[in-house]
């Protein structure tokens, strides 16, 4: 299944560059322990990341298996490891 992530277009210019990461938490990124730290949250379709949040600019695709298990408070969001979705092909489409 596609799985959407909705970004900017510096967003977009760092995953292309470095993959998925977080900025240190003094920059505005979770902090060390967070559970959330090393999680970034696609959504099942563009309209739910477009709900999720207000970034635009470009959105990152990405193809998961069916079995991929969902948020377990929301079945339409997805928080996947910085592990595997940067082991994944990024799909790259302008943004709104």
């Amino acid at each position: 299944m596609n799985l959407y992530h909705r970004t900017t277009l510096a967003g977009r210019s760092g995953i292309e560059k470095e993959g998925f990461r977080h900025r240190d938490p003094e920059n505005g990124g979770p902090a060390w322990g967070s559970e959330y730290r090393d999680v970034f949250w696609f959504a099942r379709s563009k309209e739910i990341a477009r709900e999720r949040t207000g970034w635009s600019g470009a959105w990152v695709i990405v193809t998961v298996p069916d079995d991929t298990p969902a948020d377990p408070d929301n079945a339409d969001l997805f928080g996947l490891s910085k592990e595997l979705v940067n082991s994944l092909e990024h799909r790259f489409e302008d943004g709104d």
